[in-house]
């Protein structure tokens, strides 16, 4: 079976998130299937953020890589929703705005690592339950504010925590699909008016979907490669220019 090194992947999920990110220049049943198929995108970047911390020499750094990534994307989606604000509101009904930032949830996913890897090193229970307690605090705060929070940061936990257990790992994965279907993707597919309406609203709640993610781990060699500062800067700069090019684009000739 051919296998892939984890920057080819990254290459194939960043092709499928901007599929994902421009459902206002096609028609709606495109881009709900773009949706749907780019529903592994988010927990890949998650998974290779288990990775990176498992494999890094100083993990704080590539957490606060992480933190300051999330933090120029924040900055550069509020100046630009800003400008889109100014010059857009008043001439036209809809404004395409940037709400995305990923970086948040991951840079909040390997907080949750930092501190888990921790608890191990303490030596008192009121420290580990200290910790335990910061730990799931910052899970629920993540997966309600940040963007795929509900999904990604219960994944990025699972994985870290089954690392040395593939079959956990896939139990793990399938309780959180059920659960993630019947708390947040179940209750939308009840207002269906009919069958087409019904596949709509099934590739758009379709969260519980991240399980499309396990034929491509599989293809993945686990190897560590070799990255050159420009293939690095090339991952973190694609995601917010490609979002605010594609904003700009859209308010500007739509």
């Amino acid at each position: 079976m051919k296998t892939f090194n984890r920057n080819q992947l990254k290459l194939f999920m960043l092709f499928l998130m901007t599929l994902d990110h421009i459902p206002m220049f096609v028609s709606v049943e495109v881009s709900t299937f773009f949706h749907l198929v780019s529903r592994c995108v988010a927990v890949f970047f998650g998974y290779m953020v288990v990775e990176g911390m498992i494999h890094t020499k100083n993990k704080y750094n590539y957490t606060l890589r992480l933190w300051i990534s999330a933090l120029i994307m924040l900055l550069g989606n509020t100046i630009l929703n800003f400008i889109f604000g100014l010059f857009f509101s008043s001439t036209r009904e809809t404004l395409y705005l940037i709400n995305n930032n990923i970086f948040l949830t991951l840079a909040i996913g390997a907080t949750i690592l930092c501190l888990a890897d921790r608890i191990k090193q303490q030596s008192t229970l009121i420290a580990k339950g200290l910790i335990i307690l910061a730990v799931i605090l910052l899970l629920l705060a993540g997966s309600l504010f940040s963007e795929g929070g509900l999904v990604v940061l219960p994944f990025i936990l699972i994985t870290f925590l089954t690392k040395n257990t593939k079959k956990a790992r896939i139990y793990g994965y399938l309780i959180l699909s059920l659960v993630t279907f019947f708390l947040s993707d179940f209750q939308p597919l009840l207002q269906a008016r009919d069958f087409r309406d019904l596949l709509l609203m099934l590739g758009y709640n379709s969260s519980w979907l991240f399980l499309l993610v396990l034929p491509i781990l599989k293809r993945y060699d686990g190897k560590k490669v070799q990255t050159s500062k420009k293939q690095q800067h090339f991952f973190y700069l694609y995601y917010p220019l490609h979002l605010w090019l594609i904003s700009l684009v859209a308010n500007f000739i739509l």
